[in-house]
């Protein structure tokens, strides 16, 4: 992109031309669902992948941990998925609001959340009995 013009736009200028694909590059936020659900930005059609991105086994990933029964088989989707995203790096993010993991006070343990992983190291977390 060694000439590139950056556009500024007014906010429904720009969600048209993210829905329309009209764009190089974009800069833009985006909130995932509560449920940690990252399918809606990466799987193929997802309705915020204004990227358009698109890869078969990333579809499959994101089926399995939708489709995971059993904490086990949740992370070790989830594990499958994270690598496969680090490696695919379909999507780069530059800037975060914060850097805070909120969790009940009951939640215990070294709590280590990263910016790629805001359950880096939940196997040492675990819920306080009262």
């Amino acid at each position: 992109f060694p000439y590139t013009t950056l556009f500024r736009s007014d906010y429904n200028t720009y969600v048209s031309k993210l829905q329309k694909g009209d764009f190089q590059l974009y800069i833009g936020g985006t909130d995932l669902d509560r449920r940690i659900e990252p399918s809606p930005l990466l799987a193929t059609g997802g309705s915020i992948n204004y990227g358009r991105y698109s890869d078969a086994h990333m579809n499959e990933l994101l089926a399995k941990c939708r489709e995971a029964l059993g904490d086990e088989n949740y992370k070790k989707a989830v594990r499958e998925l994270q690598g496969y995203c680090a490696d695919e790096l379909p999507y780069i993010g530059i800037a975060f609001k914060s850097s805070v993991l909120l969790t009940s006070g009951k939640i215990k343990g070294d709590k280590r959340p990263s910016v790629t992983d805001i359950f880096e190291n939940i196997e040492d977390w675990y819920i306080a009995k009262q």
